[in-house]
Formats: structure tokens, sequence, C-alpha cells
């Protein structure tokens, strides 16, 4: 008696249900080419190909699960879909195109403002800097969300409380729900990029408030959440945080060579706007160890992909002697009134270069 074989589609559900990403990938690339899959298997199918590092076709393919979607007149995941895109194409740098689809999500939820899908269309435009009060939309993301269960939006919600209060100042409130989310993350039940989105935060927020031993132990956390899920480092955006960390510890060829890891993968996944931040800590790192012109150009690198370059940029003219260059740098992006916590992190290197340049008031 012979034992009966899975189907592709089978197969690539139950491969896709224990994360077994690349055996997921090509199951679902067989059952695709024998048959059209449906909406759902398309969602899968599309965030397979993006746990497998194939940025460009797991977009392709949630914009056909989003054409699924709403041909089955199910807008609920429709805007879900459209809101990934959105998501995608923001981390990628292309802020038009991510307007464009979370303004398609919101069309198709203008009469269903109670759902959890809403929830996460409230958090996402918060999250992505398309909304005129983030701090409002998140708290009414949180309470909808609450009201319907959604422990993903949830979390994300709180998360993004907690990092709109640090800006505003105040530090308690928003490490209270800070934490608060990150316990949500690692308890389980949520979703994976819910998950690494939360950690990736938090230890963000740890470094903006000079908690080193913090975010050390919330990266330590991440690495092995990482492993048990098997995903490669969310993908090269833990790799970023552990450079950091790595470097404070002193060991800079090793933090250099994580932060270059972190960079090729980030890019293979296309999400430039941590790219970015990559290229910002190899800087840093090269800043540390006397190499000023490779620190200039990573510095740069970063500066195109969006990043701020300063202070590094600034630390680097300082050190070649340039003090008025360094002092005007920083004077200039201090009157543009960037965020509280950015500021902190420009005050100190910008009275250096002020004391540099014979600015002493």
């Amino acid at each position: 008696m012979t034992v009966a074989q899975s189907s592709p589609i089978e197969a690539a559900r139950e491969a896709y249900a224990r994360h077994a990403w690349r055996d997921a990938l090509e199951r679902f690339r067989e059952a695709d080419a024998a048959a059209p899959l449906g909406a759902r298997d398309l969602a899968a199918y599309a965030e397979t190909a993006w746990w497998c590092g194939e940025a460009v076709r797991s977009l392709d393919l949630l914009e056909r699960a989003f054409t699924a979607f709403n041909a089955d007149g199910d807008k609920r995941s429709a805007a879900r879909c459209a809101l990934g895109i959105a998501f995608d194409e923001r981390n990628r740098g292309a802020e038009a195109i991510a307007r464009a689809w979370t303004a398609r999500a919101d069309r198709l939820l203008k009469d269903d403002h109670e759902s959890a899908a809403y929830a996460q269309l409230l958090v996402q435009r918060a999250f992505l800097g398309f909304s005129d009060d983030p701090l409002h939309d998140a708290t009414a993301a949180l309470a909808l969300a609450e009201r319907t269960g959604d422990l993903n939006a949830q979390a994300m919600a709180l998360m993004l409380q907690g990092q709109l209060k640090l800006e505003l100042g105040d530090v308690s409130e928003g490490m209270a729900r800070v934490d608060e989310a990150t316990v949500a993350a690692g308890s389980g039940g949520l979703a994976l990029k819910t998950t690494g989105l939360v950690y990736c935060a938090t230890i963000s927020a740890c470094r903006d408030i000079s908690d080193s031993r913090r975010a050390s132990d919330w990266t330590d956390a991440a690495k092995r959440w990482c492993e048990r899920s098997s995903v490669t480092g969310f993908p090269g955006i833990c790799r970023v945080h552990r450079a950091e960390v790595i470097a404070l510890r002193g060991s800079l060829a090793t933090a250099e060579q994580e932060a270059r890891l972190a960079c090729d993968e980030l890019h293979r996944w296309r999400i430039q706007v941590v790219e970015a931040e990559g290229y910002y800590e190899i800087g840093s790192i090269r800043f540390r160890m006397g190499d000023l012109p490779a620190a200039e150009e990573a510095f740069r690198q970063a500066h195109e992909m969006g990043r701020l370059p300063e202070p590094g940029l600034a630390l680097v003219h300082l050190a070649e002697g340039k003090a008025a260059v360094a002092h005007a740098s920083l004077q200039r992006v201090l009157a543009e009134r960037p965020s509280r916590t950015t500021r902190a992190r420009l005050l100190p290197p910008a009275a250096e270069a002020a004391l540099a340049a014979g600015h002493h008031a």
C-alpha cells in the first residue's frame, strides 16, 4: 500500500506553517505553475518570498494577492495587502508610492472604521510618518485594537506611543509603553514581522536614551528570537543593532564586519532606511579606528540613502581641523528643529565644535 503524496499546495502550506521558508518557496512555485493560487495562498507565498530575501518577487506576489482579495470582495484583507506594499515601498525609499498604497487602504476601509484592519491602518499611517497627529492616531489605534482583539496592532500601537512619548521627553511613560509592547512580542502570538519590528524599535529606544546595557540585553534576546523563528537577522536589522552593541564593548573590527553583513542583507531585502543606519554605524566605527577618509565615505553613503550624516560627518571635519565647517553643519541641523532624541545626540559634538571654532558663548 502506497502512502499518498501531498499536493504542491498542501506541501507549501505545511512548510510555511513551520517556517521552512526555502522549502515553502519551492512548493509554492510548483503550485503556482500548476494552477492559479487563491488570495490567501498568494499572501503566504509573498511572505515566504520576503523571508527568503526575494523582495521584488514578494512585492509582485503581494500585488497579486491584493487584486485577488479585491476580486473576492474581501476589502479588509485587500487593505492589509495594500498596507504591506506601502510598508515595503517606504522601506526602499519610495515614499510617494507608499503614500499612494496607504491612501488605497484608507479608501477600502472608509466605511469600516471599527475593524482590526482600520486599527492597522492607523498604526501604519503614524509609523510611516503619514499622519498629521501620530500620537492621536496611535492612541486611537490602541483603543480600537483592544476592542477588536488585534494583538499585532496593539503591540505596534503601544510601541509607537512609547516612541512618541520619548520624543516629547516623557522617558518614564515612554519606556513603560515600550516595555509593555516588548513583553507582548516576547510572549509569542504575534506575527513574525510584528515581533521583529517591536524588538527593533525597543533597541532603538534604549539607544536613544543611552541605556546601552538594556540595548545589549534586548539585542541578545532578538538574536535568540531570530534563531528560534528561522529568520535571518530580521533581515539585517538585528545585525545593525548587534554591531552597535559590539562596538560599545570595544570589539571594533568584529562590529564593522557585522555592520557590513547587515548592509549586504538589507540591500538584498531593499530595506534602504535601515541600510543607511548600517552605513552610519560603519562610519562611526571607522572614525573610532582613526580612518577618517573611510568614515567620511560611509557617512556620505548613509546620507545618500536618506540618513542624517550628523554628528558623524561633523566629527570627521572637526578631527581634520575644519572646526568652522563642523560648527556650521551642526548649527544648520539644529536650526531645523530635529526630534528631541536626535537633538540630544547632536548637542555634545555641537558644543565641542563651537568651542573649537571660537564661539564660546
